[in-house]
């Protein structure tokens, strides 16, 4: 997908919104702690 135009579009355009990330703004993600959980919520089973 790196290698796609659309992918180097999105690069471009996101690019202002990550001024603080080392490299590519898709290699930039923290993984964060769920705190909300909408099946628990409303009393589901999890998916796999």
């Amino acid at each position: 997908m790196a290698a796609t135009e659309m992918n180097a579009r999105w690069q471009a355009e996101m690019a202002e919104f990550f001024v603080e990330l080392e490299g590519r703004p898709d290699e930039g993600f923290l993984r964060l702690e769920e705190v909300f959980h909408l099946e628990d919520q409303l009393g589901g089973s999890p998916t796999p």
